[in-house]
Order: structure tokens, then C-alpha cells, then sequence
């Protein structure tokens, strides 16, 4: 009986584990797959260990390779020394001057920036800059460059409009 529920769990478990990789986007996949190995390699491990073919103590030990994955950051913190190298590191990346957009756009440039042909209407531009803003706003995952270079295309076309 109880290898009966035993199974039915484990079946469960894999559907819910297929349903989550299915749902889950492509670029995250592979983040998605080491944490399900992971994780199977310490359930497998204790279960080993619960049934008496691994001694209790490798499946403890497996048991917490997630748990200190989930906690290494805090851990990383907690520790005075590693936090100074740590802000090293960030000091250096906020003295990178970031990149800036060109000063001038030209019409022909930003027509191009928003996919558009010389001559549009000003109501036009502003819905070709709604449709692209929200694609790479940076809130979005997009990125700055790109969104103020949009929103130059935007400003220099309707000053021209105007």
C-alpha cells in the first residue's frame, strides 16, 4: 500500500514538474533544469537514506545542498570581509560611465528608430513610440539605451510636426 502512494506521488510530482517547464520562458529553462536536478539528486538521496541503502548522514548532507544554494547570498552578506570586496566590485561597475544617446537625432533617423516613413502624422508617431516603449521600456527587461533613444526619435519628430 504504501509503495502504491509512494508511486501515485511521484507521478504527481512530474506532472507538476513538466507543467512548470512548459510554462516556464525558454531563456529560463536552463535555470529550471539545474535547480529540478538538484533538487532530484537530494530527494533521491534521502530517500535512499529513509530506506536504509545510504547512511543517514550523505542524505542529510544532499538534503541541504538546496537549502544552502537558497542561503549562500545571505551568507555572503553576513561575512564583514567578503562585503568589502563585494563593494569593490560595485564601486567599480558605478564609475562605468554609462552610455548616453546622441545628442542630435536626425528626421531620417528617427523615422527610422520608429519604423516609420517621412511624411507620417504626428498622431502616428506617438502610437509607433506607445507600440515600441512598451516592448523595451527598462521596467520591462528592456533596456535604457534604447528606450531614450525612442524617446528622442519621439521628441525630435513631433518638434518637427509642430
Amino acid at each position: 500500500m504504501i509503495r502504491l502512494i509512494l508511486i501515485a506521488a511521484i507521478l504527481l510530482a512530474i506532472v507538476i514538474v513538466l507543467k512548470q517547464v512548459k510554462n516556464t520562458p525558454p531563456e529560463q529553462r536552463k535555470k529550471m533544469y539545474l535547480k529540478l536536478a538538484i533538487g532530484l539528486t537530494a530527494a533521491v538521496l534521502l530517500l535512499l537514506a529513509l530506506m536504509g541503502r545510504i547512511h543517514w548522514i550523505g542524505g542529510i548532507v544532499a538534503a541541504m545542498i538546496p537549502i544552502v544554494r537558497f542561503a549562500f547570498p545571505y551568507l555572503l552578506r553576513a561575512l564583514p570581509f567578503l562585503q568589502q570586496h563585494i563593494g569593490h566590485k560595485k564601486q567599480a561597475e558605478q564609475h562605468a560611465p554609462p552610455q548616453q544617446p546622441k545628442a542630435n537625432i536626425t528626421l531620417d533617423e528617427a523615422y527610422q528608430i520608429l519604423g516609420l516613413k517621412p511624411g507620417a502624422d504626428k498622431q502616428t508617431v506617438i502610437d509607433a513610440h506607445r507600440k515600441l516603449i512598451q516592448k523595451i521600456h527598462p521596467d520591462r527587461g528592456g533596456n535604457d539605451f534604447l528606450a531614450a533613444q525612442i524617446n528622442q526619435a519621439k521628441e525630435t519628430l513631433i518638434k518637427h510636426l509642430s
